[in-house]
Parts: C-alpha cells; sequence; structure tokens
C-alpha cells in the first residue's frame, strides 16, 4: 500500500490538466491593519471537485522529484494571477511563493525567475520566495549558490518556519534572507508556556538587531493576534485574519478595504531596544579594547555609524514620522546626533591612545545622552500606548 493518499500518476495528471490553482493566505501589516501582502499556497481541485490540501500531495512530489515540475508549471500562473490580482483591486501586493530546496539544485527555477525579472514581469516588491529553514540546513553549495543569486537578480528571500530546524543562528549568518516568518507552533503555545511567548518576542528582537522582517504566522485567535500587536513584528498571518482564499474570494477581500487593529508602539519598541543594544555593544568594545589592544580600533570604528543608519535612525527618519508634532518625538534629534558625535569621538580618543580618565569621560557623556533619548522614547511609548486604548 502507497504511502501517499495520491498517486505519482494522479499528480502529473493533475498538473498536465490544470487541476492545481492558488489559493491566498493575506499578511496583515501590525502597523496599519491592512493586508500588506498574501501568500500563495498550492491547491488541487479533483475532477470529483475534491479541494486537496499541500499535505495531501506535496510530500510525494517532493520524495519523488516532481516538485521541481509543479514549481516549473506553477510559477508563470502565478505571475498572471498576480497581474489579475492587481489590476482587479488596483493594488500590487507583495506575494510570496514557496519554493523546495530541490528547486534550488539546478538551474531551471532560477532560470525562470531570471526571465521574468529581465522582462519586467516581477521585481523584489511584488514578489518574495520562501523556503523552509529545515531545506537549506544541508548548506549543499548549489543551494547556497542558487539563493545568493535569486537576491542579486533583486528577489528577496524569507525563511519560513523559524526555528524548528537545527542550525538557526549558522543559517542567518551565511544565508542571504531578509524576513523571518516564526513558526506557528510557538505562536500556538504563547498561552501555554511562557517560554514559547518569549521565544516568540526574543526571535522578533533578535530579527530586528540583524534588519530582518519578521511574519509571524499561526495567528488562530483575537487574543494571540492583540498579544503580538506590539511585539515588533511587521506582519501577522493566520485564521484568524483570513483563511487562504481562491483568487477572486481574495480579490474581493483586497476592495472591501477590511481593517484590522493597528498600532505603532511595536516599531517604536524596537527602536527603543536597537538604541539600547547599540549603545551597550559600543561600550562593551571600548571596555575590550581597553582591556586588549589587540581587539582593534577598526572594530570600534565599525560599529559607529551615520546618525540615519542606526536602527533608531532608521525609524526615527522612516516610519517614525507618524510621531512627527509630539514634543518627545522633537526632542529625540539633539541628544541622538550628540550620541554620535560623541560615539565618533570615543573611537578617535581610543585610536589615539587616549589614557583611561579621557575615555571614561567621553563614556559618561555617552550615557547622559543615550539616557535623555531613551527617557523621551519611554515617554512616547506610553502616549502612543495610551492612544491605542482610546
Amino acid at each position: 500500500m502507497s504511502a501517499y493518499p495520491v498517486t505519482l500518476d494522479e499528480l502529473h495528471n493533475a498538473v498536465q490538466r490544470r487541476e492545481l490553482e492558488f489559493y491566498f493566505q493575506p499578511k496583515v501589516s501590525f502597523l496599519t491593519g491592512e493586508v500588506s501582502g498574501a501568500e500563495a499556497l498550492l491547491r488541487w481541485r479533483r475532477d470529483n471537485g475534491a479541494l486537496l490540501e499541500p499535505d495531501s500531495f506535496i510530500p510525494l512530489a517532493e520524495a519523488s522529484g516532481y516538485i521541481t515540475t509543479i514549481t516549473a508549471e506553477m510559477f508563470p500562473r502565478l505571475l498572471f494571477d498576480m497581474d489579475h490580482i492587481a489590476a482587479e483591486s488596483g493594488d500590487p501586493l507583495h506575494m510570496a511563493f514557496n519554493i523546495s530546496a530541490q528547486d534550488l539544485l539546478g538551474q531551471r527555477f532560477t532560470g525562470l525567475v531570471d526571465e521574468a525579472v529581465g522582462r519586467r514581469r516581477v521585481n523584489g516588491e511584488r514578489l518574495e520566495l520562501e523556503i523552509t529553514e529545515a531545506s537549506v540546513l544541508a548548506h549543499e553549495e548549489a543551494i547556497e549558490h542558487n539563493l545568493c543569486a535569486l537576491v542579486d537578480s533583486g528577489i528577496p528571500l524569507s525563511m519560513d518556519d523559524y526555528g524548528t530546524g537545527y542550525s538557526s543562528l549558522e543559517t542567518l549568518e551565511h544565508l542571504p534572507f531578509s524576513t523571518l516568518k516564526v513558526d506557528q507552533g510557538f505562536v500556538t503555545r504563547m498561552f501555554e508556556s511562557s517560554k514559547s511567548a518569549t521565544l516568540v518576542k526574543a526571535t522578533v528582537a533578535m530579527a530586528q538587531m540583524l534588519g530582518l522582517k519578521t511574519v509571524i504566522e499561526g495567528i488562530e485567535t483575537h487574543g494571540a493576534y492583540a498579544a503580538l500587536l506590539h511585539s515588533g513584528g511587521m506582519e501577522g498571518q493566520g485564521y484568524w485574519l483570513s483563511k487562504p482564499l481562491p483568487r477572486e474570494d481574495f480579490v474581493t477581500l483586497l476592495q472591501n478595504r477590511r481593517q484590522w487593529p493597528a498600532s505603532s508602539v511595536g516599531l517604536l519598541r524596537m527602536a527603543q531596544l536597537g538604541h539600547v543594544w547599540q549603545h551597550k555593544m559600543l561600550m562593551d568594545m571600548a571596555y575590550a579594547y581597553l582591556g586588549d589592544e589587540s581587539v582593534g580600533a577598526e572594530v570600534l570604528h565599525a560599529m559607529h555609524m551615520d546618525v540615519s543608519e542606526c536602527v533608531l535612525g532608521q525609524w526615527y527618519y522612516g516610519i517614525g514620522q507618524r510621531f512627527a508634532g509630539y514634543p518627545d518625538f522633537v526632542n529625540l534629534e539633539k541628544p541622538h546626533r550628540l550620541m554620535h558625535l560623541v560615539c565618533r569621538l570615543l573611537c578617535d580618543s581610543l585610536s589615539a591612545g587616549a589614557d583611561r580618565g579621557a575615555v571614561a569621560d567621553v563614556l559618561s557623556e555617552l550615557t547622559r545622552n543615550a539616557t535623555e533619548v531613551f527617557a523621551s522614547l519611554e515617554r512616547l511609548e506610553t502616549q502612543a500606548l495610551l492612544e491605542d486604548l482610546h
């Protein structure tokens, strides 16, 4: 008896008869409360009307190697659906498409993407490729090469099911992912396990420090959404927001402009966390340099960046502008700029071999400005939270 509910011949015939189709599961921005994108998920509509989900046929496709044919057949249809959705809704949404590690072992799929990019059928503002963490753990040279090639062509990569593999940190260090999708298992267990709740929040914070976007999947209840609204994640996905929808139903959802709860607090918190983290890292490196000059002053200079490039600066001159006019927001700029001037002075002082007393004075000045920035951010967060309650 076969280990799979369908046969390979049936699956092959389904592809030939175009019985596979896409359903679209919305992603909702925590910042705006609006649909900000979607994930394209395969469904098999059999000739008897039955609708099969991926678990019924993808494992067989993976095991047999037929998955590469399915991917190659469905990618052009995805582009067609994306154009149709954009035309009908007036909104060229960002779409995520799942690929297999097997798709990255050869040139077939990357060739299709290159062609689509070259013909301007798609770009990184409209398409993102999702691959599970487990799929890239082997670190095969071909997989890494093709992942980098896809990024070079302008298509971003998302690591799906983050947290379920065995070498997550190493994978993030070596491969060019720009988005993490927090595995739904952690979200499901959030209200049963404080460790799971902590892991979700810690993953979002770590991603922020690495400059990665986070999508939190598995949001099945209003309570889960409310608990994650201020987490700092960029987008949420799950059945409480919307189940996967046929193309026309998804278009209708977009046309209706449905709105979910939204908040700017999460990204404000991430800016605050980034400010504290970068300040502490710089102080630790300065301490290490004072204890052992072999650490190298170039490490300190590498950590210092322009006022608009640090985590706080990116927020302040970007999304944070929605707080423009708030007194505490206005008051952030001066001490933040002073922090960067003092950081440069610290680097120069250490490079010049300044004595510890002089370095201590510079560190004290840095801390004074950092404390002022932190206090303004705290007050701003409190005000934003109070406004969310109304």
